[in-house]
């Protein structure tokens, strides 16, 4: 059995998939457990950000390098983001943007052991019915213009249980591993972990010195430090490292803000002038836009990019230019 006490009301859940071994809960931020059985957890509106956007590529991979900038102005800046992504008819797609770190830190504070949990899934994309979830005492969860968000019991006429909507539910592919918590390392905060090691290094070459360990020992422990953490054998290789990583910074924000002006441009058009190709790398954009006004675009293209060229063909005009 499963006990969850909620804030202001307490709910015994009893959510179970047909697997007797496995069970499938909604876990909210004020949830409380202590349970031995293996878990997949759905999580609630209040640990992501989700947006529908008219994408124009067919391909999911493709449009998902895209939602780093257009969740640019929506989510904390100062925090590390992930994304989810479903394609929902030609060109639009439902994105979800989420903290590793917050997920993780509510997990811990609930009671649960991480060796419990099975696979994190999203309520957007596993609970988004028609009819309003009643998922405590407390509070609902509604699908408002297909994004399912959570309102108080009292603004629901009508709503099904969460325990019945459990019970037979069909969890979809669309979901995170629990080691996303402990492997994830991207660029940013690998200088991070590659400064700390060398602080680490530093103090522990002093520390053994003042106690008159031996030179060796000193270098045998750096070096092992090295090789745990796969970290360059060399302060110069380690330099080059740091350098050639802000370099992929750098250049990552550089194709980040250019893909945030051009889209900034749709939305002060009209629904007519629309975006029917994008190809972007760290040097140079191609696009292909429908019913534009030619000298509209490369005027507000002029205003941040060189070497625009472009050509008409029927009623599409295809632009190229650098970054």
């Amino acid at each position: 059995m499963i006990l969850e006490n909620q804030a202001r009301g307490y709910l015994v859940l009893k959510s179970f998939i047909k697997n007797s071994n496995s069970q499938t809960i909604l876990f909210t931020k004020t949830s409380k457990y202590n349970t031995e059985f293996k878990l997949n957890i759905i999580l609630s509106p209040e640990f992501y950000w989700t947006r529908i956007f008219k994408i124009p590529t067919k391909y999911i991979y493709e449009a998902k390098k895209y939602l780093p900038s257009l969740f640019e102005n929506i989510i904390p800046s100062n925090t590390e983001h992930n994304y989810k992504i479903k394609k929902i008819d030609e060109n639009s797609y439902m994105c979800v943007a989420y903290c590793v770190e917050t997920i993780g830190k509510a997990i811990e504070d609930s009671g649960l052991l991480r060796t419990n949990i099975k696979k994190i899934y999203f309520s957007q994309f596993e609970l988004n019915y028609k009819s309003a979830i009643r998922i405590n005492k407390i509070n609902s969860l509604v699908a408002v213009d297909n994004v399912l968000i959570m309102i108080p019991n009292d603004c629901v006429e009508e709503s099904i249980d969460i325990n019945n909507v459990l019970q037979d539910i069909n969890l979809s592919k669309i979901s995170i591993s629990i080691s996303y918590y402990t492997n994830i390392l991207t660029s940013k905060n690998y200088l991070l972990v590659a400064s700390s090691v060398i602080i680490f290094i530093t103090s522990n070459i002093i520390t053994t010195s003042n106690n008159y360990i031996n030179l060796n020992s000193i270098e045998k422990k750096i070096a092992s430090i090295k090789i745990n953490h796969k970290l360059p054998s060399t302060i110069i290789q380690t330099k080059a490292k740091i350098k050639k990583l802000s370099k992929i910074d750098s250049s990552q924000k550089r194709i980040r803000e250019t893909i945030s002006y051009v889209f900034d441009y749709q939305k002060k058009v009209s629904q007519k002038e629309s975006m029917s190709d994008f190809y972007i790398n760290k040097k140079l954009v191609r696009m292909e836009m429908k019913n534009v006004d030619k000298q509209k675009i490369e005027k507000y293209l002029e205003r941040k990019f060189s070497k625009i060229h472009s050509s008409r063909s029927r009623d599409s005009l295809r632009i190229n230019f650098n970054i």
